[in-house]
């Protein structure tokens, strides 16, 4: 994998955060803590405002896979965790729905994998890979 793939388990993620689809568009200004599930099958639990996730929340994804954290305005913003279908994991932070900054990769036995900096949800910048031996 390249320097700036995000590659956990030996196969290649989706960025976590590249679920930007805003929930519930089609609703006027809908606003508080809801359940719902687009019509491709991403549930979002947690908090809207003006139609737009907005506040602490969990994406539910059709494969299993799930991310939660903070929302602003529709994007995943601060500290978070992306847990994939397998259980490997990433904790980091988010600006505007994207990965940037601090993050630490864990396989699903939650041995680290690498821990470094992300800019713009992909590896960039100074970090350590691990492995078992």
């Amino acid at each position: 994998a390249s320097a700036g793939s995000t590659v956990m388990g030996g196969k290649r993620k989706r960025a976590p955060g590249a679920a930007k689809e805003k929930p519930a568009a089609q609703e006027p200004r809908l606003n508080g803590r809801v359940t719902h599930v687009d019509e491709d099958g991403v549930r979002w639990e947690g908090h809207i405002k003006d139609g737009e996730r907005h506040g602490r929340g969990t994406l539910f994804f059709p494969d299993g896979a799930c991310q939660s954290g903070r929302w602003v305005d529709g994007d995943m913003t601060g500290r978070g965790e992306y847990i994939d279908e397998d259980g490997s994991r990433i904790e980091g932070t988010w600006a505007d729905g994207d990965l940037c900054g601090s993050v630490t990769e864990f396989d699903p036995g939650g041995f680290a994998l690498f821990d470094g900096t992300y800019e713009g949800s992909r590896r960039h910048g100074p970090g350590a890979m691990f492995h078992k031996d």
